[in-house]
């Protein structure tokens, strides 16, 4: 089992990932016995937990817990601040640490060391998050 989640209703999906035996032709050798690995999603009925398993690492976080900001340092040719802070998947961004919600607002609110990348503006997104 990979991931589990809920849809709006209320309802378990589990997306699996099973290896079942395959046959595999080569031209030299012929046939033989292989494995393929296919990934399906199933709902609760059809898929129930182990009792006594743990799931929770397969939940992702709440909202707030989220890491969602990369917040990178700045090229050294910039003297403005010390770091950018990115969106996801934001092109400007070269690697850093991610950052939730409320760390990327209590980062952005000093000026004189992160400021919004530019490019990707991610602090109109976190305003309308917060506002």
């Amino acid at each position: 089992m990979t991931r589990r989640r809920r849809d709006r209703f209320g309802v378990w999906w589990y997306d699996l990932q099973l290896d079942v035996p395959d046959r595999i032709d080569d031209r030299r050798r012929g046939p033989s016995l292989g494995v393929r690995t296919v990934e399906i999603c199933v709902p609760h009925p059809y898929c129930l937990p182990l009792p006594g398993e743990d799931y929770s690492s397969l939940d992702p976080p709440p909202p707030q817990e989220r890491r969602r900001w990369a917040l990178a340092a700045a090229p050294s040719a910039d003297g403005w601040v010390d770091a950018y802070l990115h969106r996801p998947g934001c092109a400007q961004s070269r690697g850093g640490r991610l950052l939730t919600d409320q760390e990327a607002l209590a980062a952005l609110a000093d000026p004189e060391t992160t400021a919004a990348c530019p490019v990707c503006r991610p602090d109109r997104v976190l305003g309308e998050a917060t506002g």
